[in-house]
């Protein structure tokens, strides 16, 4: 019997070191969804995503800034898939992961883009804990829109938010707010504080950061 659970134990053991250690494969390109237990539903990620200006023009570069609201550094994080979301979805009704991530020779080592050669999703490198973490995105070319930066993040193998940490809504500069299908609408998960509507982001400003 003791032979059994010292199996047992090391089974388990070995299912929390491997989950993942190296970021989300390409099945939860869609889900977001880590495949180990667990998960938080009934309360607020300490987590949040700021974003480097009130809107886009094309072109350019926004800065995106994935870590915890309080500014103690005490929350900490281990894994991540971060992706941007239009607010309105295809007409299949599927999320519609919209611009770039970029990679250069100043890129956090952090994260990778999380299949291959798709720059829309990045996840982490290693599991090792983080206080933040940030990204440059660029917009589509033909692309008007509005959209999210939508978040699923692991603070423990056993505890973690599946797409509930999302920024404020981000839309090209001058535009009105975008008018979606009834049926394509984005279910975003609006349980952070920080996701809300700004309403500098219909201003011609590249104004300051919400971070």
């Amino acid at each position: 019997m003791a032979g059994r659970w010292s199996s047992l134990l090391l089974i388990s053991l070995f299912a929390v070191v491997s989950a993942n250690p190296n970021g989300a494969p390409c099945s939860q390109l869609d889900t977001m969804t880590p495949q180990h237990r667990g998960g938080v539903f009934d309360r607020p990620s300490p987590f949040k995503i700021d974003l480097s200006a009130p809107c886009y023009r094309d072109g350019q570069i926004i800065t995106v800034t994935l870590r915890a609201k309080a500014k103690d550094g005490e929350e900490k994080f281990k894994g991540f898939v971060v992706q941007p979301r239009a607010t309105c979805e295809d007409n299949a009704g599927e999320p519609k992961r919209v611009g770039k991530f970029l990679s250069n020779d100043n890129a956090d080592a952090n994260w990778k883009f999380q299949c291959d050669d798709d720059a829309t999703s990045v996840t982490h490198t290693w599991n090792d804990l983080k206080e933040k973490i940030t990204f440059d995105w660029v917009p589509p070319q033909d692309f008007d829109g509005e959209l999210r930066f939508v978040g699923t993040v692991v603070k423990e193998y056993s505890t973690f938010w599946v797409q509930k940490v999302v920024s404020r809504p981000l839309r090209k500069c001058n535009t009105p707010v975008p008018k979606c299908e009834s049926a394509n609408q984005h279910g975003f998960n609006d349980n952070d504080d920080d996701a809300d509507t700004d309403a500098a982001q219909t201003s011609d400003s590249d104004g300051a950061s919400d971070s």
